[in-house]
């Protein structure tokens, strides 16, 4: 099995549990169509390392309009270290999205994928990328900061 596989398998495990196998999550991210993939370069100010970040353009082809969407990014068919996809937190989570409309985004990082270091990931393109989406028609609650 190679990583891509073991990437997908990783994902397809992890869906149903971050989904909570809820039938509204579930048929909401059915309706997420990634369009297409654009690849930008960030300076993280807390490192200074330039990042690969993938921002999908999507449109929510669902019967439902979605108020959150997560995305997960692998990269197909190159031998470079996969994404750390960051579940903590929707990428899009601004406001209702009907059935039929298209986003694009704008804000990097925040509207998309980290994939990794520029360095390492030269050789990737958007076309390498893969996008999956995690929706739902709920509206997003940061968990409460707790007191340490």
């Amino acid at each position: 099995m190679n990583k891509l596989q073991s990437m997908l398998l990783g994902i397809a495990l992890v869906l149903p549990i971050v989904a909570g196998c809820d039938p509204q999550v579930a048929a909401a991210s059915d309706g997420i169509e990634v369009v297409s993939v654009k690849l930008n370069d960030w300076t993280d100010p807390k490192d200074g390392k330039v990042y690969v970040v993938a921002l999908p353009t999507w449109k929510n082809n669902g019967k439902e309009a979605v108020k959150q969407v997560t995305f997960l990014a692998s990269i197909d068919g190159k031998d470079v270290e996969q994404p750390k996809n960051d579940l903590s937190a929707p990428q899009y989570n601004n406001e209702v999205v009907e059935p039929g409309t298209t986003v694009t985004p704008s804000n990097v990082p925040e509207d998309g994928v980290i994939l990794g270091e520029k360095e390492k990931l030269k050789e990737v393109k958007a076309e390498d990328v893969v996008i999956r989406a995690i929706a739902s028609p709920k509206s997003y609650t940061p968990p409460a900061k707790k007191d340490v």
